[in-house]
């Protein structure tokens, strides 16, 4: 397969896959008011994680001037704690307030209980394929970045 092809097939799968997830999430976050980046934060930040918001917008790939809003947003709504560090004023760390936690529990159920069904036709062994698969790409990718910009002329 020549590497345009193979770009444009996985480019065609992954939006897909996108597009799918999103679907089946939307039901689940829209009903407590959140948008999909403000549900990704809320899972980011399970089980008591506190994040800089440095290093949370890395995660996801935003600005951390764009996270900064998501974040006073879900702030107001009582689903976030932002605070100063203590050893350094100038980072801002994010963490669930019970509201939040309670919130993504809520998520976390109302998910699991639209895929068990669905979960429970797909074979363990199929499962383990595709997160071999995906972790294939994985490595894959970061390999091509990796040497992409050992070579950026090339």
């Amino acid at each position: 397969m020549e590497p345009i092809e193979f770009k444009n097939e996985v480019w065609e799968i992954v939006r897909t896959i996108t597009n799918q997830m999103d679907t089946l999430f939307r039901s689940c976050y829209e009903n407590y008011g959140l948008t999909v980046g403000q549900t990704r934060i809320l899972f980011l930040l399970n089980g008591g994680k506190k994040m800089s918001v440095t290093a949370l917008s890395r995660l996801l790939d935003i600005t951390p001037g764009n996270l900064s809003v998501t974040c006073k947003r879900l702030e107001k709504n009582g689903l976030l704690v932002r605070q100063r560090d203590n050893k350094d004023e100038r980072v801002v760390l994010v963490f669930l307030s019970d509201k939040g936690k309670e919130t993504l529990s809520k998520l976390q159920n109302n998910l699991e209980g639209k895929c068990k069904k669905i979960w429970g036709e797909i074979p363990e062994k199929d499962l383990e394929i595709i997160i071999q698969g995906m972790k294939l790409m994985s490595d894959f990718l970061n390999k091509a970045c990796l040497s992409a910009a050992e070579n950026p002329k090339s």
